[in-house]
């Protein structure tokens, strides 16, 4: 049994709570609008009773916006289909991330694992590979990672895709320190130890889930995990950032 090697698109639509921001946002931007535009006409303020009926004007005028709210769900619906990805799904944007920087590698290294159980095991694999991370090497990287998807979904909306978001400033320099962090060191060997005992730990743990046979990983092979893994993630971020089909 093969682990699913068809690689998701960066430039598709993809389903995630960002469908839902993107519609409050412009239902804002039109509220705003229009109030901006009465207050204008009244000299500057409003009464409540001019509220009032600002807020009767609106809601007529919404009747006029129904194809931009069938636009939005159109869109919400293909990317929420059967076969779309939620990859910023709350709390696992990092091992989703991960994992879409570095699976051709994972799927190299770790052949004999997924043997057995194929995208059950990378799946266990990348959160425990986030978790990781998140204590050894940047601290709060997920909530970072979070509140960059927030911002991200209130400029692009329901045109977010992961392409789009990895090219954000803020997602590029919270991976590229990530990355950074793995180049060879004194104690770099010491950090390919303490991973590889972490995740054999979390796989053991969560592995039941999924199968009772749980293949542990090698100090070779988290070695050369980690020396491939730089490489993938920094050609991914390079071409996001430089709009490349990647």
């Amino acid at each position: 049994m093969q682990a699913n090697t068809t690689p998701q698109s960066v430039s598709e639509p993809i389903g995630g709570a960002h469908h839902c921001i993107g519609t409050a946002q412009a239902v804002l931007d039109i509220v705003f609008h229009h109030l901006h535009g009465r207050c204008r006409s009244h000299g500057g303020r409003l009464s409540d009773f001019e509220l009032a009926a600002a807020k009767a004007d609106l809601t007529q005028g919404l009747i006029g916006t129904t194809s931009l709210f069938e636009n939005i769900h159109n869109q919400c619906m293909m990317a929420s289909g059967p076969t779309a990805t939620t990859t910023f799904a709350q709390g696992e944007i990092l091992s989703s991330l991960l994992s879409l920087g570095s699976q051709k590698a994972a799927e190299r290294v770790f052949s004999l694992q997924l043997c057995f159980l194929a995208d059950n095991w990378l799946n266990l694999f990348y959160k425990g590979f986030s978790i990781f991370i998140q204590k050894h090497v940047s601290a709060n990287s997920e909530q970072r990672l979070s509140r960059a998807y927030a911002k991200s979904a209130r400029k692009f909306r329901q045109g977010l895709s992961i392409r789009r978001y990895l090219a954000e400033e803020d997602v590029q320099n919270e991976l590229r320190n990530c990355v950074s962090r793995f180049e060879k060191s004194e104690a770099y060997d010491q950090m390919v130890a303490r991973a590889t005992d972490q995740l054999n730990d979390y796989v053991a743990i969560n592995a039941w889930k999924v199968s009772q046979h749980v293949n542990e990983i090698t100090l070779e092979q988290m070695k050369e995990f980690l020396r491939i893994f730089p490489h993938e993630m920094l050609a991914l971020l390079e071409a996001c950032r430089e709009g490349l089909d990647c």
